[in-house]
């Protein structure tokens, strides 16, 4: 929770002190690079993945126009793209618990596996809108009893929590 908070204040600072788009984005790279580098040296062990999508997402929403209309004009590219994406994730899986980088890689090729198979797959639900609209308050209620089991000491392993969520 504390990385997220992070996070929105690497972009309010980006873009209030820059006001520029891309100069924005730049400034937020630098900033979340040098994070996971401090962070990977005081926790080598922690995860990074969601600070690398975090930017990943707000570089692909800056530029989504372009990314869009490039892989709808060559359709080729989009697959191929596709094709090296799953086969990364295939090849990682093997050694996933290897190393942490690994790992990372790994869940990052599996959201982008997500995120391009959204752009040719449409899945039309009352359910999935609903949710899309009110993701945000989703997130919260989700996050209130994990917290508060946590506190509980009671675990994604218990049956308890199962029972309780």
């Amino acid at each position: 929770m504390f990385t997220i908070f992070l996070l929105y204040i690497f972009t309010y600072t980006g873009f209030i002190i820059l006001l520029k788009n891309f100069l924005s984005l730049l400034a937020i790279l630098f900033i979340t690079l040098c994070y996971v580098f401090v962070l990977s040296k005081l926790q080598p062990r922690r995860f990074s993945n969601t600070v690398l999508c975090y930017y990943g997402v707000m570089f692909y929403s800056n530029f989504k126009c372009c990314i869009d209309e490039v892989i709808k004009k060559y359709n080729v590219l989009y697959y191929v793209l596709f094709a090296i994406i799953i086969e990364v994730y295939l090849h990682l899986y093997q050694m996933m618990y290897r190393r942490f980088i690994i790992h990372n890689v790994l869940s990052i090729s599996f959201k982008l596996i997500i995120a391009l198979a959204s752009m040719k797959i449409s899945f039309q639900s009352k359910i999935f809108d609903r949710c899309s609209q009110h993701l945000f308050w989703i997130y919260i209620l989700q996050r209130l009893p994990m917290k508060l089991f946590s506190y509980w000491h009671i675990d994604e392993t218990s049956a308890l929590f199962f029972v309780l969520a």
